[in-house]
């Protein structure tokens, strides 16, 4: 028992430990202004394809644009894509899931039929095909990523909500002759939280991971913009991947930092539901 009490607390530090590291590497980026002195859309010819150096630290990209700019910039964007993708998901998946799971019937035989058809389809081709029919950009990568991303979450909170719905202080609160709203709001969604910051972190993670491959694709975020998946298109070609690391090579290793750290949060919230 008190090594089972050890380990909870020590994967509860862990967790808050990675977050603040998030809160760290949001706030850089957030300030970027305050932290490099160059605009990441500066073009300067004479800098083209530089190495790092004491002027420019992470080099220099084809155009001259700073890297080290860039990339601070570029993760605002990354970082916003992620927030808000998982926010749109989280609104759409939690909002039908209680209300599938809670009212059944033919509520919940539309909801799944929805959900399912969603998940029937490719995710990233889906993806691919509606960024291609409304136009690349920032807010259409959040809503198409939003839309396509909320049944994993639709299904987890449905489930949950089919067993709270049968449990003794719901079933006294019908007794009681409280609304459906009143019951969704004050009994099933306290209950629901812990499995939403579950499906948050899985959420942001999965965003910044497809914006990064669409935008490495050139259907994402779109120059002069800078986000961390558009940073790597200069790594398509093999010249670049062989001889000019410091354009790629940065922008990955926030992608896999970011994703790990935010994975990891997850994992450990999911131990303790």
């Amino acid at each position: 028992m008190n090594i089972h009490n050890k380990n909870r607390k020590n994967s509860r530090k862990l967790v808050i430990v990675l977050i603040l590291f998030l809160v760290l590497i949001t706030g850089i980026c957030i300030f970027a202004p305050f932290l490099t002195k160059y605009d990441p859309n500066s073009v300067d010819l004479i800098s083209m394809d530089k190495p790092p150096d004491h002027e420019h630290i992470l080099g220099c990209d084809s155009l001259g644009r700073d890297i080290y700019s860039r990339l601070l910039y570029g993760g605002r964007i990354s970082m916003a894509v992620g927030f808000f993708v998982a926010l749109i998901q989280l609104t759409i998946g939690v909002g039908m899931g209680m209300a599938s799971g809670y009212f059944g019937g033919w509520i919940d035989i539309c909801m799944i039929k929805i959900a399912e058809l969603i998940q029937c389809f490719p995710f990233f081709i889906l993806a691919i095909s509606l960024v291609s029919v409304v136009g690349a950009g920032f807010w259409s990568v959040v809503i198409v990523l939003g839309v396509l991303g909320w049944p994993s979450i639709f299904f987890v909170i449905r489930a949950e909500s089919l067993k709270l719905r049968e449990s003794e202080f719901v079933l006294a609160a019908k007794t009681l002759g409280a609304s459906p709203i009143r019951i969704l709001h004050k009994h099933i969604f306290p209950n629901v939280t812990q499995l939403m910051l579950v499906q948050i972190t899985l959420s942001i993670s999965s965003a910044i991971l497809s914006e990064s491959s669409l935008s490495f694709l050139g259907m994402g975020i779109m120059p002069p913009d800078s986000s961390w998946g558009n940073i790597l298109m200069s790594a398509r070609t093999i010249s670049v991947l062989k001889n000019n690391y410091w354009q790629w090579l940065p922008a990955g290793i926030c992608i896999f930092t970011v994703v790990l750290t935010v994975n990891v949060i997850g994992n450990r919230i999911n131990k303790q539901v």
